[in-house]
């Protein structure tokens, strides 16, 4: 009986099928879910997470803006402190003529 068919000849199968079927069930699901969502609207947990990443995402955004802000901050420090120095260059230079 083994000798008749070749190794691995129960292995090679057509699963074009399969892959259209799955395909066509992918797509059902699909269209059955934003009818549902069109209709219910979104779940509770899914509005829930929604709202949470909508809160992470605010957070984050506060956190950059006051990094941000402090960064300017220590910029203008530094030229300020800069300013100053060449001012005081530029009277030592001035004073000398």
């Amino acid at each position: 009986m083994l000798k008749d068919r070749p190794v691995g000849a129960a292995l090679n199968r057509d699963i074009v099928h399969g892959e259209e079927v799955e395909a066509m069930l992918d797509a059902f699901i699909s269209k059955r879910e934003q009818a549902r969502v069109a209709s219910e609207g979104e779940r509770a947990e899914e509005e829930s997470w929604k709202a949470g990443v909508r809160k992470f995402n605010a957070a984050r955004e506060a956190e950059e803006r006051q990094m941000r802000l402090e960064w300017i901050k220590h910029q203008r420090e530094v030229y300020r402190r800069r300013f100053q120095e060449k001012d005081a260059l530029v009277e030592k230079l001035e004073g000398a003529n």
